[in-house]
């Protein structure tokens, strides 16, 4: 992250819609100062897959392909199966564990080359974590205490750090280290409590808000860019259910809903 979130700049090129029409711009940059008015965009699918198992969260894997956390549905004294599953670019499965050690339920995924992080989150009571599982082998390589709410995670690769979104309008930064707050910023343009989603992309970062298909565009101070929708995720209703982000190697927002995960390009309107 730069500053306040000391996000990376990522080598991924912004959101594009692949076709050469007029009206295809390029996402704003971070160096740029930001407009007026954000920007709006319509974010045009591209392609999509089912979940074998109930998606909890995804991430790009910087090669064509991605991690994909799943976790099942059982009631809070169960508990639950998670499965940490690596496809390559074509789908094929790279790698899979499965695990049925915590009653916490799983809430977003990042990778991190060597390591693979998931957020173990419980609303209320129960334990709220990040677990550090080695990329390789699946073997839990360390823990760390999070607070309540957190709804995804991202990883900061330049500055080691781990990128959270918590449900009530905020971005945190944490030590990859150490797990200490590096910094907390107010995403204003979130309405309470309904913030979801995070991705890194360019030095900026992606959220999206639940139950409105909504997504967010801002900067490290959390100013926005550029606003988006995306009509493939339908009504309301169904694009309130999951959400998790990322961001692949071609600059796709890649998002997470009703059990499906879908990759988008963005089209300025």
């Amino acid at each position: 992250m730069r500053r306040l979130l000391l996000i990376a700049l990522l080598p991924a090129c912004g959101l594009y819609f692949p076709n050469a029409e007029d009206d295809v711009q390029p996402l704003p940059d971070a160096a740029t100062q930001p407009p007026v008015q954000p920007a709006s965009y319509e974010l045009v699918q591209t392609k999509s897959m089912a979940g074998e198992h109930t998606v909890a969260g995804v991430d790009s894997d910087g090669a064509g392909g991605i991690w994909i956390a799943y976790c099942d549905d059982a009631d809070y004294y169960t508990p639950k199966n998670v499965w940490v599953t690596h496809l390559d670019a074509t789908g094929a499965k790279l790698s899979e564990w499965m695990m049925n050690d915590h009653y916490e339920p799983v809430s977003g995924i990042a990778f991190a080359g060597n390591a693979v992080w998931l957020n173990y989150s419980a609303s209320g009571t129960g334990n709220r974590w990040l677990r550090k599982l080695d990329a390789h082998t699946g073997a839990t390589l360390g823990t760390f205490s999070t607070e309540d709410g957190i709804s995804d995670i991202a990883y900061d690769a330049a500055h080691d750090q781990l990128v959270l979104s918590n449900y009530w309008n905020t971005v945190i930064s944490l030590d990859g280290k150490t797990g200490g707050v590096v910094s907390r910023t107010t995403i204003a343009a979130t309405s309470y409590s309904t913030q979801r989603g995070v991705a890194l992309d360019r030095g900026n970062v992606w959220v999206d808000e639940a139950f409105d298909n909504k997504f967010f565009y801002v900067k490290t101070d959390g100013t926005v860019l550029a606003t988006a929708t995306a009509p493939a995720l339908g009504t309301s209703t169904a694009a309130s259910n999951q959400l998790q982000l990322s961001v692949d190697e071609s600059g796709q927002l890649i998002v997470v809903s009703n059990n499906q995960i879908y990759w988008f390009s963005a089209r300025k309107q």
